[in-house]
C-alpha cells in the first residue's frame, strides 16, 4: 500500500504518482498568481488606460468631422474611399463606445453614411438627418422581410413538388379498425399497414428536412445536384427491400475510472451534511460536499484524491493497483492544467489585451509596457489635432491616404506569409 500526496519517501523514491502530483500542485500554484496578476492588469488598464483613451478619442473628433466632409467629395478614387471610410471608423470606434459624439457630429455623419449610399436626406426637415437614415434602414428591413418571407414560402410549395415527383402523393393514414375485430389477419392487416405509413412518413419527413436546409443554405438547386437531391434511401412501402426497425443514438461509452467513483463515494459518506446533528459541523460538511461536487464535475483527481486521505482516515491508502489507474486521469489533468493559462488569457478581448501587452512575471516591465502604451495614446491625440488643422482639402487628404494605403498593404503581406 502506498499513500499518494503525502509520505516519508526521499525525492529519489517517490512513486510516479507522487511526481506527477507535485507537477500538477506546481501547475495549479502557478496557474492561480497567473490569474490574480493578469486580473490586476485588466483592473489597471481600467483605471490608468481607460480616461486616457477617452481623452485622445474627443481629441480626434475635430479631425473626424474634416474626413467626413472630405469624404463626399466625388473625386476620391475606390481606393481612396476606401482607405478614407477605414480611418473613419478607426476613429468612430472608441467614441461610439464612450457615447462621445454630439449632435452635429452625428449629423455630419448621417450625411456622409447617406452620400456613401446614395441615399437622399431631407435637408430641409424638422427630423433629424440620423432619424431619417434610420428610418430608411428600417423601412427596408421591413421589404428585405418580406422578400425573405415570400421567398421562404416558395421554397416550402418547391420542396413539396419535389417530394411528391420523387416519392408520390402523401401517404393514406389506414384505418384503426377492421369490419371484424375478431379477425386475426385483418388484426395482422392493419398492424402492418400502419407501420408502412409511420414509416412512410417518417422518410418523407426526413426527406422534406434534406431539402429544405439545402434550399436555404445555397437559395435553391443548381444542375448538378439533379442527379442525387432525390435519394432518399428504401421505399418504405417496397415489400421487397428489407424495413429496418426505429434506428438508436449511438451513445460513446463514457471513461468510466472505477477507483475514482470509488473514493468518491467514500469521502462523500463521511461528509454527507445529512448525516451530522450539530449544525457548526454540518455547515462544514455542506462546504466540504460542494468543494467535493465541483471536482467530480471537474474531474479533478487531485482535489478527490488529497480530501478521501484528509477525511476518510489517517490510514486511508491505495494500493499500487489503484495507483496506476489513476495515473492516467492525473496525467489527464496535468495536460489540462498547461493550456489553462492560455485559455484564461482568451476568454474575452480585454484579457487578450492584458496578456499580449502588459504581461510580465515582473512587474517593472509590465510598468514600462504601461508607459509606452499610455505615451502612444496620448501622441494619437496630439497628432489628430494637427491633422485636423493641416487637412484642410482633398490634395492635403490624399498623401495620408497614400501613407495609409501602402501601410495596409505592407500589414497584409507581412500576415499572409506569417500565416503560410
Amino acid at each position: 500500500m502506498t499513500r499518494l500526496a503525502t509520505g516519508k519517501k526521499s525525492r529519489k523514491t517517490q512513486s510516479e504518482f507522487q511526481k506527477l502530483w507535485a507537477k500538477a500542485e506546481k501547475l495549479k500554484q502557478e496557474n492561480a498568481r497567473f490569474r490574480d496578476r493578469l486580473d490586476d492588469i485588466i483592473q489597471r488598464i481600467q483605471t490608468d488606460i481607460g480616461p486616457v483613451e477617452e481623452a485622445a478619442a474627443t481629441q480626434q473628433i475635430p479631425l473626424l468631422k474634416r474626413l467626413l466632409a472630405l469624404g463626399q467629395r466625388r473625386s476620391l478614387l475606390q481606393w481612396q474611399r476606401q482607405t478614407l471610410d477605414d480611418w473613419i471608423r478607426e476613429i468612430l470606434e472608441p467614441l461610439m463606445g464612450i457615447d462621445g459624439l454630439e449632435h452635429d457630429v452625428l449629423e455630419e455623419l448621417s450625411r456622409y453614411d447617406a452620400f456613401r449610399l446614395g441615399i437622399e436626406l431631407d435637408e430641409t426637415s424638422s427630423i433629424p438627418l440620423q432619424d431619417q437614415l434610420r428610418t430608411y434602414f428600417e423601412q427596408e428591413q421591413l421589404e428585405l422581410q418580406g422578400e425573405s418571407q415570400d421567398w421562404q414560402q416558395q421554397v416550402h410549395r418547391d420542396v413539396e413538388k419535389i417530394l411528391e415527383q420523387t416519392l408520390g402523393p402523401e401517404p393514406i393514414m389506414p384505418e384503426q379498425h377492421g369490419e371484424n375485430a375478431d379477425d386475426f389477419f385483418g388484426d395482422e392487416l392493419i398492424y402492418e399497414q400502419q407501420r408502412q405509413y409511420d414509416a412512410a412518413v417518417k422518410a418523407r419527413n426526413a426527406a422534406r428536412e434534406e431539402l429544405l436546409e439545402k434550399m436555404f443554405a445555397t437559395g435553391g438547386f443548381s444542375e448538378d445536384d439533379e442527379d442525387d437531391r432525390f435519394d432518399f434511401g428504401p421505399d418504405p412501402f417496397d415489400f421487397d427491400s428489407a424495413v429496418t426497425e426505429e434506428d438508436e443514438s449511438e451513445i460513446p461509452a463514457a471513461i468510466s475510472n472505477v477507483v475514482f467513483k470509488r473514493l468518491f463515494r467514500s469521502i462523500a459518506a463521511r461528509l454527507h451534511p445529512d448525516r451530522e446533528r450539530d449544525p457548526d459541523k454540518r455547515k462544514k460538511k455542506h462546504t466540504l460536499m460542494t468543494r467535493l461536487l465541483d471536482a467530480r464535475k471537474q474531474g479533478d483527481v487531485m482535489t478527490i484524491a488529497l480530501m478521501y486521505q484528509e477525511h476518510v482516515g489517517e490510514d486511508a491508502t491505495l494500493s499500487k493497483l489503484d495507483e496506476k489507474q489513476l495515473l492516467q486521469a492525473l496525467k489527464g489533468q496535468i495536460d489540462e492544467l498547461r493550456c489553462e493559462q492560455e485559455d484564461y488569457s482568451l476568454q474575452s478581448p480585454l484579457h487578450r489585451m492584458a496578456y499580449e501587452q502588459f504581461y510580465s512575471t515582473h512587474r517593472e516591465k509590465t510598468n514600462r509596457a504601461f508607459k509606452q502604451h499610455i505615451r502612444k495614446i496620448e501622441n494619437t491625440g496630439s497628432e489628430a489635432r494637427l491633422l485636423a488643422l493641416e487637412i484642410t482639402s482633398l490634395r492635403a487628404l490624399k498623401p495620408h491616404l497614400e501613407l495609409r494605403y501602402d501601410e495596409r498593404s505592407i500589414s497584409a503581406l507581412e500576415a499572409f506569409f506569417d500565416f503560410r
